[in-house]
């Protein structure tokens, strides 16, 4: 009864906010995992409880979704990490040289973290607030500090796996589940009608066609907003949400098939259409098992194979393999090696670390960048602002980057939102001195910084200055320290702004030619094993799956990079005309590759002409990924072969794209 209502409900909630749930749950474990052993420090008379709200509250940050074992192994190693780390800088507190050089070191340290991909680089810098912390707050106890940090991470662990568990992607994980359904009822009813001797003509098939695939797109369409509302607001991938978007580029393939499926029943006479029927059913079964597994995270059950299969059954197969990936443990194919956070085993790991150590490495030179800019942070603050001084240093950690437009874009981000957060505290402060009332104007603040942090760094700021300043005042009304707040905040940005463009900078303009050079030959890569599948599809169906991958990969990899370029200051327009060209251009060609694949399965090895054209599209592409990546400007082609007009009209459309584009793109670069 309730399902229904809820679908009917759900229509009217734009996919953002569906994405957003498990955020705002998240804010709400945030808020009780912090704001209790805050308010219990007033009530018992102990400072040592304020480690223990931060162990919460940064757990709380640490946690990267997925599963219960990657979620635990890296809040575990988060609070031994950062318990360690009170231990060893809360006794360099009392001297400011020593303070510097201990934050500067385990800084250094913290960012090399980043190897590891986006959940080190996460704990790095959470694991550099706690050391900024630690350094500017002398204590008789670090090893009970430290204790209490560990318990309240504990705290944050226990919330996260036991108590409260939150599934990032339960919203797109339903919204795919929705997906195969729909696509299992199309299935069921083209079977069924087929199956009941409705004539060719009939009206009842175009009913069918009208409701059922309108269905299906709303269906995915409502999923392909899902997961850019989520994928918009992770720093990295991860292996459920690769799947889940997988499983959703299938359903477009999958729809295509069922619809030339049901061209075909229809037409086909009535003594003829078993073996479609057939189809139909297996694809209805299979989707439906891939539906009940998506939803409920477990191995999809299959219907095995027929002894004779068709596209959609050979599609079919490849969605079941996808599905049985999504919820697979990690690092199980590596289990002697062990897996540290993140997924990787002991010699993946070991590997990235040394690659991080080459004087090339920008994860090496971000590191330097961090450790120089955090010790002159802990040095300034001092004597700038005594009171706070971790308030600069930890604003100068968070601010900095691995790219200078990066770093610049974070600190505006930053000093805005601490300045218009610091606003709201001085007029909370003002309007009422009650603690009960301002705990619970600081509750919902931190709910909705924990919420909006993934998808904009700025509200996140905006929410969270009002609750760290009235937790820092000494008295109710205290505004000056919102002011000091405030203050800190600009003089931390301007150290990690001057830090980034002073201190071995990265920038996307030295590096924008190999990274354009990598993508076109990925496209090169695939075009060939597009055109080879001709010649042996079953033979190079896997090294074109491969290719697929990689084009998409680095194409996503040219996009960003496309994207710090833009964000750099005193850029040029004309700097960035042919990036953004060579990247649209390496798309549509790999777009082309794409249908032409899926088209040429059901045709025979081509004509000459079409192996002049394979030669001559893998050609270029291999002649401009050299000039892009020598910086030289790209050659003119010679003119291009033409298309045989007597191949079929979706093969002389994709070739004809194809070349189209490979013109365009050497014209860019010209």
């Amino acid at each position: 009864m309730l399902a229904p209502r809820w679908n009917a409900l759900r229509a009217w909630v734009p996919a953002p906010v569906l994405a957003m749930a498990p955020d705002l749950q998240k804010g709400l474990r945030a808020a009780i995992a912090t704001l209790g052993p805050f308010l219990l420090v007033d009530v018992l008379h102990d400072e040592a409880l304020a480690w223990t709200a931060l162990g919460g509250w940064l757990g709380t940050l640490a946690d990267p979704g997925g599963t219960r074992a990657a979620r635990a192994q890296l809040v575990v190693a988060f609070g031994a990490l950062g318990a360690l780390a009170i231990a060893i800088a809360e006794p360099a507190a009392g001297h400011a040289g020593i303070a510097a050089v201990t934050l500067g070191v385990g800084c250094f340290g913290a960012a090399l973290l980043g190897a590891l991909g986006a959940p080190g680089a996460t704990l790095g810098t959470l694991l550099a607030i706690v050391i900024a912390i630690a350094v500017v707050r002398p204590s008789a106890t670090p090893l009970r500090d430290a204790a209490f940090f560990a318990a309240g991470s504990a705290q944050a662990l226990l919330l996260s796996t036991v108590v409260w568990p939150i599934g990032t992607h339960v919203p797109l994980r339903r919204a795919v589940a929705r997906v195969q359904d729909a696509l299992a009822a199309y299935a069921d009813a083209l079977r069924e009608a087929g199956l009941a001797s409705t004539p060719d003509g009939d009206a009842w098939w175009s009913t069918i066609a009208r409701t059922h695939r309108r269905a299906c797109r709303a269906a995915i369409e409502d999923a392909r907003a899902i997961a850019l509302a989520l994928r918009a607001r992770r720093a990295g991938t991860m292996a459920i949400g690769s799947g889940l978007r997988a499983l959703l580029g299938t359903a477009e393939q999958e729809l295509a098939l069922l619809v030339t499926l049901g061209e075909e029943i229809e037409a086909a006479p009535l003594d003829a259409r078993g073996p479609i029927a057939a189809s139909l059913a297996r694809a209805a079964e299979t989707n439906r098992a891939i539906a009940s597994s998506v939803a409920r995270g477990l191995a999809p059950e299959v219907p095995p194979p027929a002894s004779t299969t068709t596209r959609l059954d050979e599609l079919l197969h490849d969605v079941a393999e996808i599905a049985t990936t999504i919820d697979r443990p990690r690092g199980a194919a590596d289990p002697d090696l062990g897996v540290l956070p993140g997924g990787r085993g002991v010699r993946a790991t070991l590997i990235a670390f040394r690659d991080a150590l080459s004087p090339r490495s920008i994860v090496l030179r971000h590191a330097v960048r961090v450790s120089c800019a955090a010790a002159l942070a802990a040095i300034i603050g001092r004597y700038v602002s005594p009171a706070h001084a971790h308030w600069v240093a930890v604003t100068t950690i968070v601010v900095l980057q691995p790219y200078p437009g990066a770093t610049w874009k974070r600190a505006l981000e930053r000093v805005a939102g601490s300045v218009l957060g610091s606003v709201v505290a001085v007029a909370i402060s003002l309007a009422t001195h009650d603690p009960r009332v301002i705990g619970a104007i600081m509750f919902p603040l931190s709910v909705a910084a924990v919420a909006t942090r993934p998808r904009s760094y700025r509200l996140f700021t905006f929410f969270i200055t009002p609750v760290f300043v009235l937790l820092a005042e000494q008295y109710p009304g205290d505004w000056h320290t919102a002011l000091a707040r405030a203050a800190d905040a600009a003089l931390g940005g301007l150290i990690g702004v001057v830090a980034a463009f002073a201190i071995a900078p990265s920038w996307e303009r030295e590096r924008m030619p190999d990274v354009l050079a990598s993508t076109v030959r990925a496209v090169a890569t695939y075009a060939r094993a597009t055109f080879d599948v001709w010649v042996a599809p079953r033979e190079t169906k896997h090294s074109l799956g491969e290719a697929r991958r990689t084009v998409a990969i680095a194409l996503a990899n040219a996009e960003t990079a496309l994207e710090r370029l833009l964000a750099e200051p005193r850029r040029d327009v004309r700097e960035a005309s042919l990036p953004l060209d060579v990247v649209t251009y390496a798309r549509r060609i790999s777009g082309a590759m794409t249908a032409l694949a899926s088209t040429a399965l059901d045709h025979p090895p081509p004509p000459q002409s079409v192996g002049a054209i394979a030669d001559y599209v893998v050609t270029s592409l291999e002649r401009i990924a050299s000039a892009l990546e020598a910086r030289e400007p790209i050659p003119a082609l010679p003119p291009a072969p033409s298309v045989d007009p007597a191949l079929p009209e979706p093969i002389r459309a994709r070739l004809a794209s194809a070349l189209r584009h490979v013109e365009l793109l050497a014209a860019s670069g010209t």
